[in-house]
């Protein structure tokens, strides 16, 4: 590690200084580690910042100890906001330079991320997805006799339903497969289900072939790869974390068990995959950052078919790193917090050597 004659500071940008689900509280514990990256942290809002004389106020990490204070504009900013405050975030940007910023753009539209997989080499492991409209509903139904319609800004797994053709009409299931939450002896039925459901959000929904994931122990599961740059700047894999529905679920988010991905996978007899997925996930990560901005850290969820096929179903811009607590160890979730910082400290480094 390059030591640095004088500290950065990392600057981590949050929408409220109070206890907040997978936010830098973490942050208190890793005094020694951070102490040894020999960095300085500051923790703020938006509200915390005083662009006229170019200070924050916030959480300051400094001599070893956090306390409550008020520093410069940091080296580099790791943006923990979802998708609030864009023209704070836009200011900072222009302050500190575009690298400098990391995740700005976080809070990942579903069908431009879609369209964009579809227009490159990944477009073989993306489902069909389209925007919601009721020929495109009524074009996958034709093919096949499940469909997932899903909000485009979905988050937690609320909000999406599975559509089965039947042969006495159509059944729409939430969350569960166990009883269907409304029935529909009409297409017509459906159709102005489906139209007014659409109406009711501004970004409207989406609508995505259903794959049949392969199960463990007669449960669904999904794998959700995470994807952190590190101290040289590049993309590595850090964990790979799967988590196993509840019975007859078929949202990965109503979680019966979170287990380490890459072990399941050599349980189900596909050791050899999480090498594969590593490769999917890093050309979806260079593909976004190309297209969309500057980031740190991404997660790409998959599921894998019966035919062991790799689906690519979803990509987060701010990924809940607490998810990885129910099974990873120390050292593993020390990584997993500390890599954006130690990404920061190397954005710094180049700032300090005039390699905007």
């Amino acid at each position: 590690m390059i030591k640095l004659k004088n500290k950065p500071l990392i600057g981590i940008i949050t929408i409220s200084l109070g206890w907040v689900e997978d936010s830098y509280h973490i942050y208190f514990e890793l005094e020694e580690e951070l102490t040894e990256l020999g960095v300085e942290l500051v923790v703020f809002t938006p509200y915390g910042i005083d662009w006229m004389r170019d200070k924050i106020r916030g959480l300051v990490f400094k001599d070893g100890e956090w306390e409550r204070g008020e520093t410069r504009l940091p080296d580099a900013v790791y943006n923990r906001l979802y998708g609030t405050n864009p023209k704070t975030i836009a200011r900072l940007v222009k302050e500190l330079g575009t690298n400098h910023v990391y995740n700005h753009e976080n809070r990942l539209d579903k069908s431009v991320v879609a369209n964009l997989l579809a227009r490159s080499k990944l477009k073989e492991y993306l489902p069909a997805t389209y925007g919601y409209s009721w020929d495109n509903l009524k074009m996958l139904l034709d093919n096949q006799s499940r469909v997932v319609l899903k909000p485009v800004y979905g988050h937690y797994g609320l909000d999406i339903f599975l559509i089965e053709q039947g042969e006495n009409g159509w059944e729409v299931f939430v969350e569960t497969l166990r009883s269907p939450r409304f029935r529909f002896d009409r297409l017509q039925g459906l159709r102005a289900w489906t139209e007014e459901l659409n109406s009711q959000t501004k970004s409207g929904y989406l609508v995505q072939r259903w794959i049949e994931p392969l199960k463990y122990n007669g449960r669904y599961f999904d794998l959700r790869l995470l994807l952190q740059r590190g101290g040289r700047g590049a993309w590595e894999t850090t964990a790979v974390m799967s988590r196993i529905t509840r019975l007859n679920y078929f949202v990965s988010n109503f979680v019966y068990k979170t287990v380490d991905g890459e072990e399941l996978l050599r349980q189900v007899g596909l050791p050899t995959l999480p090498r594969k997925l590593g490769s999917i996930a890093y050309q979806a990560a260079e593909l976004l950052e190309r297209r969309l901005g500057h980031f740190a850290e991404l997660s790409v969820d998959f599921l894998v078919d019966n035919k062991n096929q790799p689906w690519i179903i979803e990509i987060n811009g701010k990924p809940r790193r607490d998810l990885f607590e129910d099974y990873a160890d120390e050292e593993l979730l020390k990584k997993i917090y500390l890599r954006p910082i130690v990404y920061g400290r190397y954005l710094a480094a180049k700032k300090l050597k005039g390699q905007r």
